[in-house]
């Protein structure tokens, strides 16, 4: 995929990935964007990654812009669009035409199956310029092994610039929850919460 002119930009972004089971196979998130309009437009464009292209992958749901009669004015447009390397471009409709400086709130919703999910586990957000807070959280199964940590690096490299640990607090029953709150984050810098991902039981 080509890089893409947004209309919007992304002030404001929240990421919560949520394991449902304890073989780490179904997993749900949550993305939560605050958007300031840069010209005028109606449309949204979500990029996201696949990473185990052999699991289930279903088609995100868009859960804001709740009207007051409990219709929805937020709405996937068409089917996602595949690109190389996992890559995945939504269009989210806004419902209305969003004039320069007007702001809105759109959260979108994920599910998927990970076949193998034997791979790193991470949630992380690549900043683009205007990003001011990035809130990147995971819902895990509790296990003694978790290594949950946060790092950086910049767009153009393949190498983290630091790693440092973090906290594992106590959810639900059997599960954890690992958080971090990055303010005023660089511009083309992607910031990463990760843990070591657990193999599947036999």
């Amino acid at each position: 995929m080509e890089p893409i002119d947004s209309a919007f930009e992304v002030q404001e972004v929240q990421h919560v990935y949520k394991v449902l089971d304890p073989r780490w196979m179904a997993i749900r998130t949550e993305h939560t964007f605050r958007l300031r309009a840069l010209r005028p437009h109606r449309l949204f464009l979500r990029e996201y990654v696949w990473d185990n292209e052999t699991g289930i992958e279903k088609a995100p749901t868009v859960s804001s812009g709740k009207n007051p009669n409990g219709t929805s004015s937020h709405r996937l447009q068409g089917p996602v669009i595949v690109g190389l390397n996992g890559r995945r471009l939504a269009v989210i409709d806004l419902g209305r035409m969003v004039e320069p400086d007007e702001t809105e709130t759109v959260t979108i919703e994920h599910f998927f199956v990970r076949v193998n999910p034997e791979n790193e586990g991470w949630v992380s957000e690549a900043v683009k310029p205007g990003c001011r807070r990035i809130q990147l959280e995971a819902i895990l199964p509790e296990r003694e092994d978790l290594r949950p940590h946060w790092k950086c690096q910049h767009l153009g490299s393949d190498n983290w610039e630091f790693e440092e640990p973090l906290e594992l607090h106590t959810d639900d029953p059997g599960r954890v929850r690992v958080s971090h709150l990055i303010d005023n984050p660089k511009p083309k810098y992607r910031y990463r919460v990760s843990w070591d991902q657990v193999r599947m039981s036999e």
